[in-house]
């Protein structure tokens, strides 16, 4: 059962959250500040945090940088009642694998909640199915069953789920120019809206991660009006057939 930890001063966003996502299935803990958030994680090991970026005159996002940094693995969703689209970039920017706004829906809540849980992508990868696939490029090596991509030197490099989840939606469909709108409904089942800066705030990550020059970039392209291209040649490696496919 996936543990998921509410951060919010609102004891009534608190007990619709918790009662809510109990009853999908989820184990939920909810803490009222930064400083007994922090020790949530230590005592209860989240999957996820749900975490509302003003607390008591608090900002969350040094917090969101401290998950990001001392937990890679674990997912963030920033909720903010300030409908600005500046939020929404730095939440991302630092980390965050999904950001909602006040007033939301529960249910809205509970699809972002299982979308970044989501790290083999699920129904929006028809050809993951097959799960343990492990899939190299150039000096770097992604396992799926593990969800770790690994250098030639054997380092493993931190990726936040929403990195991962792109990650490998590039690898799966190398040299394919992939629209934003197409990223997104891979990556998180939900389309592109105007305004939407998550899947370039997620190339602009990765590429820092993964590219010798994040400037000028050898993997990831950029296509002018379209979208995003992979430019890697990809082998692809099953560990159950012991085939190995190049792409």
């Amino acid at each position: 059962m996936d543990t998921v930890l509410v951060v919010d001063d609102s004891a009534e966003s608190q007990k619709k959250l918790r009662d809510y996502l109990s009853e999908h299935g989820f184990h939920v803990c909810a803490a009222s500040s930064i400083l007994s958030a922090r020790a949530s994680i230590e005592e209860h090991r989240p999957s996820i945090i749900i975490l509302d970026f003003m607390l008591h005159g608090e900002y969350g996002i040094e917090f969101l940088k401290y998950v990001r940094q001392s937990h890679p693995d674990i997912g963030l969703i920033v909720v903010s009642d300030r409908a600005d689209v500046v939020d929404r970039i730095i939440g991302l920017e630092v980390g965050a694998d999904d950001y909602i706004a006040k007033p939301f829906h529960l249910r809205e809540v509970l699809a972002r909640v299982k979308s970044v849980l989501r790290r083999s992508g699920g129904a929006a990868f028809p050809d993951s199915l097959i799960r343990g696939d492990i899939f190299c490029f150039e000096d770097w090596r992604i396992d799926t069953d593990r969800h770790k991509v690994i250098s030639d030197h054997g380092e493993e490099v931190s990726l936040t789920s929403g990195e991962y989840k792109l990650l490998e939606v590039f690898v799966r469909h190398p040299h394919r120019v992939l629209s934003r709108d197409h990223l997104l409904e891979m990556m998180a089942s939900r389309r592109w809206e105007p305004f939407d800066r998550s899947v370039d705030t997620r190339v602009r990550r990765l590429r820092a991660k993964i590219e010798e020059d994040p400037t000028q970039p050898r993997f990831i392209l950029t296509i002018r009006g379209e979208g995003y291209l992979f430019a890697a040649n990809v082998n692809r490696i099953s560990r159950y057939d012991f085939t190995v496919e190049a792409r």
